[in-house]
């Protein structure tokens, strides 16, 4: 019980501070949520789309990825993830 009211307490202040424009530490409590449950790919979602404003491709793909292994019929994840991974192709052959 203590460990999901602390992953929905990272999961909620992470929203609230991307609704307010506060990515860093919106990615830092998504992050900080993913490490008590790994189960939500919603939460998933949310740590790709800040990690590609970051510019962080790596975690961005892991996160779309682990996001598609919690559910395979998540298409946001699934189109976030193509267009990260053609972001990489791009830069690999740059």
């Amino acid at each position: 019980m203590k460990v999901k009211l602390r992953y929905l307490c990272f999961k909620n202040l992470a929203a609230i501070q991307e609704a307010r424009g506060r990515e860093r530490l919106a990615l830092k409590n998504y992050l900080r949520a993913t490490e008590l449950d790994t189960s939500d790919g919603v939460v998933w979602y949310h740590v790709g789309c800040l990690a590609c404003q970051e510019n962080n491709l790596a975690l961005a793909r892991y996160a779309f990825e682990k996001g598609l292994v919690v559910n395979s019929k998540n298409w946001l994840c699934l189109e976030k993830l193509a267009q990260v991974r053609a972001k990489i192709a791009r830069f690999a052959f740059d």
